[in-house]
């Protein structure tokens, strides 16, 4: 009888060491999981944010080439128009002063002809 109780411990036993260890199996298994997928979404949630600030980063220097493009074009637009005018002005002084040149000169020779012409033919004296 008493080989029968030993037994029956024997079994209890080994089913509480079998539960026991199924049990450390499955904590370990689950505390495994659960530190993987931690890590998982750790690193996703890295690569995001360094992806993000890299985009962000490329469009805003994209942007301040693009502005300064802009701005450089702009300028340099405004200077060849301010030259075009400047030549333009100049241009026009110019044709203006020799045309009013020339007609001073046109008119002085024609009335010191005619004051010529006026004297020799008698009419003045």
């Amino acid at each position: 009888m008493y080989l029968y109780l030993y037994l029956y411990l024997v079994v209890v036993v080994v089913v509480v060491v079998e539960v026991v260890v199924v049990v450390v199996v499955v904590v370990v298994v689950v505390v495994v999981v659960v530190v993987v997928v931690v890590v998982v979404v750790v690193v996703v949630v890295v690569v995001v944010v360094v992806v993000v600030v890299v985009v962000v980063v490329v469009v805003v220097v994209v942007v301040a080439v693009v502005v300064v493009v802009a701005v450089v074009v702009v300028v340099v637009v405004v200077v060849v128009v301010v030259v075009v005018v400047v030549v333009v002005v100049v241009v026009v002084v110019v044709v203006v002063v020799v045309v009013v040149v020339v007609v001073v000169v046109v008119v002085v020779v024609v009335v010191v002809v005619v004051i010529l012409l006026l004297v020799t033919t008698g009419y003045v004296s």
